[in-house]
């Protein structure tokens, strides 16, 4: 047996168990042994493959836990488009993403023997490598490192909150992290272990491939919800809350989504109000048949005039002043979770004037409230599933709707999308420029507009 059968029979029998469906994913790619990586990479061709380095795995993987939290960690890097985040990630960009990743894997798989991997290849008290792992005595005890740059200890108890605490801890942003080791620049020492591939190039290569996509499209079906969840809360059993901070979003993103939205409220001639068609009841003369909305009846009869008469009500259809509002569908699934701290900042202002009747999305459809998104207080299943958007269309008789999404919800039944052709309903898809996923609704929306970028 060959070190590539080797590698790929270790991955075969450590994925079982994984939470995600990754054996579609190294099935449809294949895995081959390759000394000229560091440690792991997709590479794109006729048929991708996944390359993973032998002697790293020798060194570093003698556990199949340890394996498996390797391969996860380069398909993390492919389905966050890390690199296209940045037009050239530097090395302070590239920690920055291995930090989150890192924080997330060793959330969602918390035993001693998982994040050991994480923990035998940076030391906890050197700057930057302790950003890469669990701190010591983490999960009950954390020994957060006093000597390390000012505004560490804070990223990391927002990367590995204490297990004790009752407290929220919200997630740190890219650029927060950024921000610390750009200030503490000189203490960035190498040799620091990056996880993965970093390649922009490679990533755009590698999701042209039609079997790496279904295969990473399966992946995000069940995509977990964001791994620093609001503790004790949950909406019901098929959906946890997190909390989201709200960042900033850039003026040319603000001015392209206010375009669209006027589109969507079109028509509208110097104010927010549609004239609408609408059945009104009105009444219209007298007769023998009872009415309860006739209040002057009991007055009539007390007076004497026409106890058997009644005040008939007519259905008319009459074109009245409607408040007019567009209507978002907010994608909150996991790929989601790096671009929601702008997405937020970008629709807060026409929540807050009730110009956008909100819905947040995942496997399942939610009212977004304009205090809980406010507040960042966000609902989300595991996955992503565009046809549940649908069915609410469908089911609340939506003529126009928009879709803020990264792309990634999968593929919509073709029943749905023969029924929004015979309704006329006008799907308008927006994606961040960070998101380059574009397959998914491409039969379904009537326009896609992808915003400058969001930072």
């Amino acid at each position: 047996m060959n070190e590539s059968e080797s590698l790929a029979q270790r991955i075969a029998l450590c994925l079982p168990a994984a939470t995600f469906e990754m054996d579609t994913f190294c099935r449809l790619v294949g895995i081959e042994a390759s000394r000229e990586i560091v440690s792991a990479a997709v590479e794109p061709g006729v048929h991708s493959r996944m390359l993973i380095n032998p002697d790293f795995v020798q060194r570093y993987c003698q556990r199949d836990e340890h394996l498996f939290l390797l391969v996860m960690h380069e398909i993390w890097h492919i389905l966050l488009g890390h690199s296209r985040l940045f037009p050239q990630a530097t090395l302070i960009d590239n920690i920055a993403f291995d930090a989150l990743i890192n924080a997330g894997l060793t959330l969602q798989f918390p035993a001693a023997e998982y994040r050991g991997f994480f923990e035998s290849i940076n030391p906890a008290d050197k700057f930057p490598n302790l950003l890469l792992r669990p701190p010591l005595g983490w999960p009950d005890n954390p020994l957060y490192p006093p000597d390390s740059p000012r505004g560490t200890c804070q990223i990391m108890e927002r990367l590995y909150s204490p297990a004790t605490e009752g407290g929220n801890y919200a997630e740190p942003l890219y650029e927060e992290i950024r921000d610390l080791l750009r200030s503490s620049s000189r203490s960035i020492r190498k040799p620091v272990i990056l996880l993965g591939s970093h390649e922009d190039q490679k990533v755009a290569e590698v999701m042209k491939d039609p079997l790496v996509k279904e295969a990473v499209r399966r992946v995000v079906e069940t995509w977990p919800p964001p791994p620093i969840p609001i503790k004790g809360r949950s909406s019901s059993n098929r959906l946890d809350s997190w909390n989201q901070i709200i960042g900033s979003s850039s003026r040319e993103s603000q001015r392209e989504f206010a375009r669209l939205l006027r589109h969507c409220l079109s028509p509208r001639r110097g104010s927010h109000n549609l004239r609408q068609w609408q059945e009104l009841e009105v009444m219209s003369g007298l007769g023998v048949l009872p009415q309860t909305r006739d209040r002057l009846h009991i007055a009539r009869k007390e007076l004497g005039a026409g106890e058997l008469l009644w005040q008939q009500s007519l259905p008319i259809k009459t074109r009245i002043n409607q408040a007019a509002r567009a209507y978002v569908y907010f994608d909150v699934s996991g790929s989601m979770v790096n671009l929601l701290p702008h997405l937020i900042h970008l629709v807060l202002p026409y929540a807050a004037r009730g110009e956008i009747q909100l819905y947040q999305f995942s496997g399942i459809v939610e009212p977004l409230h304009f205090a809980d998104l406010q507040s960042g207080n966000l609902v989300s299943s595991r996955g992503t599933d565009i046809n549940c958007v649908l069915e609410h269309i469908f089911d609340n008789q939506i003529r126009t709707a928009i879709i803020l999404t990264d792309g990634c919800t999968g593929i919509p039944r073709d029943d749905y999308v023969q029924m929004l052709k015979l309704k006329h309903i006008q799907l308008h898809a927006v994606l961040p420029h960070e998101s380059n996923w574009r397959e998914d609704l491409v039969g379904i929306a009537a326009s896609l507009t992808v915003l400058p970028s969001l930072d």
